[in-house]
């Protein structure tokens, strides 16, 4: 009787480390509302160091619009992954894949399968994911919303928090998913008024504070 009460007395012990250990790890989110995503995008209009960034590649991707040229993608490829740190070590590989998938309609239409085909090369055992979605980005903003690892947790977060919408952390990483994920976002919080670029830099920022 005695051995079953302390095996049952352990079982217990490590349920409630588990439940205190889930607790300790959640972290306490600010409320989202509309307010709260435009004093982000201010902190992120306010701040020279992305948004002077950002300018600079919008003027360049402005200026060369087109990705049928090696010169030009070379280009937007050697400043997004200096500007961004997306760790693209083959650049010059990078802007040859890129230029042999002929994406000009594919992301003017805002195609969402263009990124996958980005970022699976044949030149080196990763998939791009990331720099995929940020180089979309810059050709069609508002149809290529950012992904990157600060986006990610805190997307995970306030999922955890308040499951504002369906899905697993691995559907983060498959931009149609991850496109309908910030959607829903938008919908649970009542931010239709704010666009999915806005929103982008709040995840952003925000994550990037709460998990430095």
């Amino acid at each position: 009787m005695g051995d079953r009460l302390a095996v049952g007395h352990a079982a217990l012990n490590r349920v409630t480390l588990v439940r205190i250990q889930v607790s300790q790890q959640m972290k306490n989110l600010k409320k989202i509302n509309n307010a709260l995503i435009e004093e982000y995008f201010q902190k992120y209009q306010n701040d020279k160091r992305y948004f002077v960034t950002d300018e600079a590649l919008d003027t360049l991707y402005k200026a060369f619009p087109g990705n049928s040229d090696l010169k030009s993608v070379l280009l937007k490829v050697s400043a997004l992954n200096a500007l961004y740190n997306v760790h693209v070590y083959a650049v010059f590989k990078m802007a040859e894949h890129i230029l042999s998938l002929k994406i000009d309609s594919l992301v003017n239409n805002g195609d969402l399968g263009v990124v996958k085909k980005i970022a699976e090369v044949d030149f080196v055992n990763r998939k791009f994911y990331s720099f995929s979605t940020k180089y979309c980005h810059w050709h069609n903003m508002e149809q290529y919303p950012i992904y990157d690892s600060f986006v990610d947790k805190i997307l995970w977060e306030y999922q955890r928090q308040d499951r504002f919408s369906d899905f697993l952390r691995a559907d983060l990483t498959d931009f149609s998913k991850f496109k309908k994920i910030l959607k829903d976002f938008r919908e649970h919080y009542s931010l239709q008024e704010k666009n999915l670029r806005k929103i982008d830099k709040f995840l952003w920022i925000y994550g990037k504070e709460m998990f430095p």
